[in-house]
């Protein structure tokens, strides 16, 4: 029985001062446009923060690597087992050789030209029969 009214007293003492459950009149010159859906105010957006996260934090830079020359990259494929290798054009940051394969068949090579890796082929003819 003493909790309870000793809790009311509380309760009236809080309401009598002012510290109730409402909140402040709003004012566009803070920039609280709104009462939210539970009574909570909505910011502006230039009252809102940018929280630090993985949408908006920007990864390290990394120096770019140099660009292979049509020597090195040809230099590149005869290691890898194509003979007869021809460069053919650049296009932006790729090459396009035409080589023989392993088992005689000629083919079109993409090759990226910062990393020497082939990222298409192409088979043109068929292996010559032996």
């Amino acid at each position: 029985m003493f909790r309870g009214t000793l809790a009311l007293a509380a309760l009236a003492l809080a309401i009598a001062l002012g510290a109730g459950p409402t909140l402040p009149p709003t004012s566009h010159a803070q920039g609280i446009t709104e009462r939210g859906p539970f009574g909570g105010v909505i910011l502006s957006p230039r009252q809102r923060r940018r929280v630090p996260g993985y949408y908006t934090d920007r990864p390290p830079r990394v120096a770019p690597r140099k660009q292979l020359t049509p020597l090195e990259a040809t230099a590149s494929l005869q290691t890898r087992g194509f003979h007869d290798v021809a460069f053919v054009q650049q296009r932006g940051a790729t090459y396009i050789f035409e080589a023989t394969g392993q088992r005689g068949e000629r083919v079109r090579l993409v090759v990226n030209s910062h990393t020497g890796t082939i990222d298409g082929v192409r088979q043109l003819s068929a292996p010559a029969r032996r």
